[in-house]
């Protein structure tokens, strides 16, 4: 099934045993932000399929903290500073996000997140914001530079949280894929989002 990430969401139940063909060039989001600061493919539409084919489980359980975890998104509406102090207690096992989940998967996701806050860090010139941002989002994007791969960090995702879903991302690479449309008029729109909602 090729679809986009979010709007598709809704109708993938539809489909049993489908893979999904999904676009790596969402620039919208927390994507955006990871995009500008760290480059690589946009991983948004895929975490966003990937948490939507997890089992449903009572929020106590041990995959239902899995899936809150990878779920949330940093406040919007905050200081920067308030972002980043909770997601400090997030990479340091403060967080109450991190109640009612086993420690194995505990330190597997949070040594990834440690990584991408270690990439982050390297590029602190480029201030990244933290606000908004979505913790599986991080968790992906430091899956795929740490193994180099889109499909290992989906893999690992799918193993992690038991998600159901087949993805195949529509391009397999380690780069940023950016779409655009020239229009009869000559003008161009660069991006998804400015495509998709155009001003």
């Amino acid at each position: 099934v090729i679809s986009g990430g979010s709007g598709g969401n809704s109708i993938c139940s539809a489909f049993d045993n489908a893979c999904f063909v999904l676009p790596v060039s969402d620039d919208g989001g927390s994507s955006s932000e990871i995009i500008r600061v760290l480059g690589g493919p946009s991983i948004g539409d895929i975490r966003s399929r990937l948490v939507r084919m997890i089992p449903s489980a009572p929020p106590t359980s041990p995959l239902g903290a899995v899936c809150a975890l990878l779920s949330y998104r940093l406040p919007a509406n905050v200081p920067e500073r308030e972002a980043r102090a909770e997601w400090r207690d997030i990479i340091e096992g403060q967080s109450p996000l991190w109640s009612g989940i086993p420690n194995d998967r505990k330190e597997t996701i949070r040594g990834f997140l440690v990584y991408f806050e270690n990439e982050v860090l390297k590029r602190a010139h480029k201030n990244f914001s933290f606000l908004n941002g979505s913790i599986g989002n991080y968790f992906i994007a430091g899956a795929q530079i740490f193994f180099r791969s889109l499909p290992s960090a989906i893999f690992l995702f799918a193993s992690i949280t038991n998600s159901q879903a087949n993805i195949l991302p529509i391009i397999v690479t380690n780069h940023t894929v950016t779409i655009a449309a020239e229009l009869e008029n000559g003008s161009r729109l660069v991006g998804q989002c400015e495509i998709s909602h155009p001003v």
